[in-house]
């Protein structure tokens, strides 16, 4: 599979997209906002970039073959981003930073690769360190 950059955003149309997210910030309960935002063309050219930059691996254990998070180091406003605040963790390495299990229980993938105790397994593991 070829992975192409996606097409650029001019200064003006990001000004525009940030303006609107923040407007809907102050309106929206934070989860929806955030998914929102998750979903915003800002987000996807910086998460592209992102991961094209790390290799699209994890920066920690160098797996490619899981699902693959873009991880903040700072939180900047939307929009204001840097490339060196992000960076990206497989699954279980981001599990591991946050100690957020939900992170593996909402996952897609875990979701249709794993059930029940193997769930609770990968989980052990990633609290355990291993």
């Amino acid at each position: 599979m070829v992975r192409r950059m996606p097409i650029r955003m001019s200064e003006e149309e990001r000004q525009l997209e940030v303006q609107w997210l923040l407007e809907e910030k102050a309106i929206l309960p934070f989860w929806e906002w955030y998914e929102l935002y998750m979903r915003s063309g800002w987000w996807k050219r910086l998460r592209f970039c992102a991961l094209q930059r790390d290799g699209f691996a994890c920066v920690q254990c160098g797996a490619s073959k899981v699902k693959l998070h873009v991880d903040h180091l700072v939180y900047s406003e939307p929009g204001e981003e840097r490339m060196e605040e992000l960076q990206t963790l497989c699954i279980y390495c981001h599990a591991r930073k946050t100690r957020k299990f939900d992170i593996l229980r909402k996952s897609e993938w875990v979701k249709a690769e794993m059930r029940g105790e193997q769930l609770f397994s990968a989980m052990r593991k990633v609290q355990d360190g291993d």
